[in-house]
């Protein structure tokens, strides 16, 4: 039986997603996601999560939100897979 927070990973100070609402993880370099971004953007779809730091991932979510994180992609596919909080 699975923890609580088994399903749930950090993406900053008191920051927390449902692991199961990810759709998919992204480099902020990847093309596609740059175009995804502006068309969230003027939806009012993105949330910034970098507290002032640099976009180091962007998460695209089931609702179609997109998240800008501060968290390393590899550091949330990780702890994706491990299915541990980060």
């Amino acid at each position: 039986m699975s923890n609580e927070t088994d399903l749930l990973i950090s993406l900053g100070p008191d920051t927390y997603v449902t692991k199961d609402r990810i759709q998919a993880v992204f480099s902020p370099e990847n093309a596609a996601m740059k175009k995804m971004k502006t068309v969230a953007d003027q939806e009012r779809k993105v949330v910034n999560l970098t507290y002032g730091n640099e976009t180091k991932s962007i998460l695209l979510m089931d609702s179609g939100h997109v998240l800008l994180t501060m968290i390393e992609v590899e550091q949330l596919l990780k702890e994706y897979e491990k299915g541990k909080t980060v």
